[in-house]
């Protein structure tokens, strides 16, 4: 069984902590914090507003992109003074337990990194020049965005109930490429330590809420290969499946950090299916303990049963629905393990030897 303790480095000698911020002082912090973001959102929407035909495009463009990136992290940061203020893990969470000081603050630090995810949102469609127009095209004649010759186009959907099946089809396919992606991204250090792949920026985040969707680098391995599945599938016509499948795929990655299980029925009936339900909120919050291994799906846990990498403690927690001893001292920050996991760390930065 893979432990859920941190490796040695994280827990040897207890290291100097800061003291915890009063409640206050985090109302205080994070009013400031708003209010800048506030004031830069509307300075930056007003300035492009103003500018709209005199100013180049290049610096219309970095407004949309800026003003964006704000709004993301103005979500962001709403979330997590929800999360953190109700106490939402602690009342309603995995494993009942509160969010520490030292993660919120980390939590904190990482509002540059939804901010980034926004303004590259812009700056990618702004670069494969996606406009409402393209998009209308799209809609009607979704080959035109590849123009592949006829005889490649193999697949075909006369109706609805084939346009149904192809999205079931894909969207599991797309589930093995994810899987197979995330997988690689925890096996390989340049992949879950080194820019631009960076994958251990999301897991600084150990308490979840559904905005750690975007506390992760553009560049992931599972992002490029569903999105080359999107594209296989729209140079062959079949622009509703993808729909179907993008829906789908985007509650599953929501619904997978909740923190929290509204429906543990039906995680347990997935746990007796075999894993094929989109519902894993219980099997991907135990993916983001420190030191487990293991539950690589993103949005179903199918691969997990099937080639064997479901975490045993997961496993465990399903059957019995009490999360084991070890996993619930490192939660809890027994004896101040968290802390000293996330001590030295920020939203870019990986101390050497932590996974």
């Amino acid at each position: 069984m893979s432990t859920a303790v941190p490796d040695s480095s994280d827990v040897a000698a207890p290291l100097p902590q800061a003291a915890p911020l009063q409640a206050r002082d985090h109302a205080a912090w994070i009013a400031a914090a708003l209010v800048a973001l506030g004031c830069s959102a509307l300075i930056i929407g007003r300035l492009v507003g103003t500018t709209n035909s005199e100013a180049p495009g290049g610096w219309k463009l970095l407004g949309s992109a800026a003003s964006m990136g704000l709004r993301f992290a103005l979500l962001y940061i709403a979330l997590l003074l929800v999360f953190h203020y109700a106490r939402i893990h602690q009342r309603f969470g995995i494993f009942r337990i509160a969010e520490p000081a030292s993660h919120f603050r980390l939590a904190l630090l990482n509002v540059k990194t939804p901010f980034f995810w926004g303004a590259g949102l812009v700056l990618a469609c702004a670069a494969l020049q996606i406009d409402r127009g393209s998009i209308g095209i799209a809609a009607s004649h979704p080959q035109l965005l590849f123009s592949l010759p006829e005889q490649y186009v193999f697949l075909h959907s006369p109706n609805l109930a084939t346009d149904v099946l192809y999205a079931i089809a894909g969207f599991y396919l797309i589930d093995l490429t994810d899987w197979t992606a995330h997988w690689v991204n925890h096996r390989y250090p340049v992949l879950f330590r080194r820019f631009p792949f960076g994958h251990f920026v999301h897991h600084n985040m150990v308490f979840v809420n559904p905005f750690t969707v975007f506390s992760s680098p553009l560049v992931h391995l599972a992002q490029l290969t569903g999105l080359s599945m999107y594209v296989l599938l729209l140079s062959q016509g079949l622009l509703l499946p993808v729909l179907l499948i993008h829906l789908l795929k985007n509650f599953c990655n929501l619904t997978s950090h909740l923190g929290c299980d509204p429906l543990p029925w039906l995680s347990r009936l997935n746990h007796k299916v075999g894993g094929w339900l989109p519902w894993i909120p219980l099997h991907h919050q135990y993916h983001h303990v420190p030191g487990e291994i293991g539950n690589y799906g993103n949005v179903t846990a199918l691969w997990d049963y099937v080639f064997g990498t479901l975490s045993p403690a997961t496993a465990h927690h399903l059957k019995t629905g009490k999360a084991l001893p070890e996993i619930v001292a490192v939660m809890s920050n027994q004896d101040g393990v968290l802390d000293r996991y996330f001590d030295g760390k920020t939203a870019f930065n990986l101390p050497a030897g932590r996974t």
